[in-house]
């Protein structure tokens, strides 16, 4: 039966609004894909409420390496800790909604753990923004909260979240129904580091003025005490436990490259910007408060010199395109095909080996400084 709930007009009088039928599963999708919050993450997770980021609708799930999709999963969400969540919506009257729906999302989530390739969800997403008109990188940040310089980890925590089938499965529904719902929370108890919910979404008035109530199903006690989170847990880095990292697994003489770049930069930039990667670390010479403030350069602790196009393109004379070309140019000439022409809007990177083997880090700050002096002019 059709609930309602009450406002309290401007005028101090009260106003019933009655629930809104769903008309069909296409609204039920609509309503997600441009409202992620409606997932619910504050009641997914009061502690550490969950951010959503829509990676695309109607994303195909393969059976078989380099095979075609055999289906299509509704919706693709990430959240800030990188864990894929996959969303099958149906309405409460589909009478698939009681165990057919299930055992598909369970296809799904067994496949996509196996033969999802990162680099196809990153595409994915990339086409989604550029369809959408928006930056893949501001709305990272905006959505998850992932800066640009943090991209590699973010997409690094997505891979190994995914094989390690930990990940989140939702069945969204107007209503859940009984049956589903003691489905729900038995897998969700029972699944490890998997979890389970059921989100019904409700409707209160139309259009314009319509009041959207989701509610969580699965979030029982049980399944809590049950679950290891397996979400990272940030770390602030600084110089010392950054090259205290760096040390374990590189040859000092890059160590000794990286030490160069910071030297140069904090010579030249009012602030060293030091990363919060769960595993991996990070440091950014920084003009100011933004990453679009940073230098054109960052080390990470995984060995690679990330060269920020994406910053410059934001600093005159570099929002010249030809002017970053040409400074792509002096790059390839001491690394060379290190990077992609197409990479002039985005943070690629060089390997500190590369950079060893090539006997180049004089040449290198070289052409850094003849960067730094085109911004000062």
């Amino acid at each position: 039966m059709p609930e309602s709930i009450f406002r309290i007009t401007s005028d101090g009088e009260l106003e019933t609004v009655h629930e809104a039928a769903v008309v069909n599963e296409e609204r039920l999708q609509a309503l997600l894909a441009n409202y992620p919050d409606v997932l619910a993450g504050n009641q997914i997770s009061q502690a550490e409420p969950r951010r959503w980021i829509l990676v695309s609708r109607e994303i195909g799930v393969p059976d078989a390496d380099d095979a075609a999709s055999r289906w299509s999963l509704d919706h693709l969400f990430l959240d800030q800790d990188g864990i894929p969540t996959l969303v099958e919506v149906k309405r409460s009257v589909d009478t698939r909604i009681r165990r057919e729906v299930v055992g598909q999302l369970l296809d799904y989530a067994a496949n996509a753990a196996v033969y999802w390739k990162i680099a196809e969800i990153r595409a994915a997403l990339d086409q989604r923004c550029s369809e959408d008109g928006i930056s893949v990188e501001e709305h990272l940040a905006e959505r998850v909260g992932v800066d640009p310089e943090d991209a590699d980890d973010y997409w690094s925590a997505v891979e190994t979240n995914l094989r390690a089938g930990r990940m989140r499965l939702i069945f969204l529904a107007n209503e859940i129904p009984n049956e589903l719902r003691r489905i729900i929370e038995f897998l969700n108890a029972q699944m490890a580091p998997a979890e389970v919910f059921g989100v019904e979404l409700r409707q209160f008035g139309h259009e314009a003025g319509a009041v959207l109530v989701p509610k969580i199903v699965g979030r029982t006690a049980v399944a809590e005490r049950s679950k290891a989170t397996g979400r990272r847990i940030e770390r602030q880095w600084d110089e010392e436990s950054f090259f205290a990292e760096l040390a374990k697994d590189r040859d000092p003489r890059e160590v000794d490259v990286a030490k160069r770049l910071l030297d140069w930069g904090k010579l030249r930039y009012p602030k060293i910007r030091w990363g919060r990667g769960a595993k991996r670390g990070y440091f950014y010479p920084m003009y100011g408060p933004t990453i679009f403030d940073s230098s054109m350069f960052g080390v990470a602790t995984y060995g690679r010199l990330v060269i920020g196009f994406v910053a410059l393109a934001e600093q005159p004379p570099f929002d010249a395109e030809d002017l970053r070309f040409e400074f792509l140019r002096r790059l390839h000439r001491l690394v060379p095909n290190s990077i992609s022409d197409h990479e002039l809007s985005a943070w690629p990177s060089i390997t500190l080996a590369d950079l060893v083997e090539s006997n180049c880090i004089d040449r290198l700050l070289d052409e850094f400084q003849w960067v730094f002096d085109q911004i000062k002019r």
